[in-house]
């Protein structure tokens, strides 16, 4: 399943390689910017395994169900990490806020099925809120995808229960988070969280509210007219997420920690390196956590 995941980073990256020229490299900024800007080298072996490593247990997830399984991409952004479960045979659908995003990922499935991919997706400008609110009592999903949405959306706690509600019986949720166990990792987004306060001309503490920060921006929901916050980087670890979600009825946990070798390492020693790395931190149970981010997977 890893080497499916790379094969499918390799794929994209050819059809991004056309994005970077002058006149379509701002439209494409957000996708462009996954492979590290360059497409070559250590940044691209670098952005190349994290997708792997995030990826690799909800594909094998899927696996695990019959063909034509339903999945949904809280939050899907460009599309580029749940296009590789629709093209492993999933129905799925994406939905997102950012309409930019949504229809990059609109094009992107356009461009995997002109290249002969039989793909059965849709990504849709819409708040999860009101998306989920408004499914019917038979529009049910097998596989919930989330990638680095947990930490924005609000109110999180309300959003549990709409989501439980619309997945199947014994149907699996996979969540991926930078992992704020390790302090480079808060380090990180605590500098990134100045940053977009700081380009408004804003002081992050105004939108302190407990363990978050608000966006000071709204949104607006397409859907339904209603103004709508988001959390700037509300860092969870898997076992504050993990007990969230048992309170809501989820179980069957598992944890996973991936991506231990930092980018640096890619340069100076090389992919083998960085590989045998990554197999010893992860058997390391007193290494294991610091690693830069998790996937966490649960039954609904």
């Amino acid at each position: 399943m890893r080497r499916q995941c790379l094969e499918y980073f390799d794929r994209l990256r050819e059809m991004a390689l056309p994005l970077a020229g002058p006149d379509t490299a701002k439209a494409y900024k957000g996708l462009l910017e996954v492979f590290g800007g360059t497409f070559t080298g250590p940044d691209h072996l670098y952005r190349r395994s994290v997708f792997a490593n995030r990826m690799e247990p909800a594909l094998g997830v899927l696996k695990s169900m019959a063909p034509g399984a339903r999945v949904l991409d809280c939050g899907c952004g460009t599309g580029y990490q749940s296009l590789l479960l629709a093209l492993a045979g999933a129905r799925l659908t994406g939905v997102d806020l950012t309409e930019k995003r949504v229809g990059i990922a609109r094009r992107l499935a356009q461009a995997f099925e002109q290249g002969g991919a039989t793909l059965q997706a849709e990504f849709l400008y819409q708040g999860l809120f009101s998306y989920l609110e408004q499914l019917g009592p038979d529009d049910k999903y097998d596989l919930v995808w989330i990638s680095e949405a947990v930490s924005h959306i609000h109110p999180l706690e309300d959003f549990w229960p709409l989501l439980r509600r619309a997945m199947a019986p014994g149907a699996w949720l996979a969540i991926t988070e930078a992992n704020c166990f390790n302090p480079l990792v808060r380090r990180q987004v605590g500098r990134e969280r100045q940053e977009h306060f700081l380009r408004r001309n804003q002081q992050a503490e105004q939108y302190r509210q407990d363990d978050y920060w608000l966006f000071p921006a709204s949104f607006t929901d397409p859907a339904t007219g209603q103004e709508l916050m988001m959390t700037n980087e509300r860092l969870l670890g898997p076992f504050q997420l993990q007990a969230m979600l048992a309170a809501q009825g989820f179980g069957g946990f598992r944890v996973y920690w991936r991506s231990f070798a930092p980018r640096p390492l890619y340069r100076l020693a090389g992919k083998g390196a960085c590989r045998a790395l990554e197999r010893a931190a992860q058997a390391a149970p007193l290494l294991n956590r610091l690693a830069a981010h998790y996937v966490l997977l649960a039954r609904g």
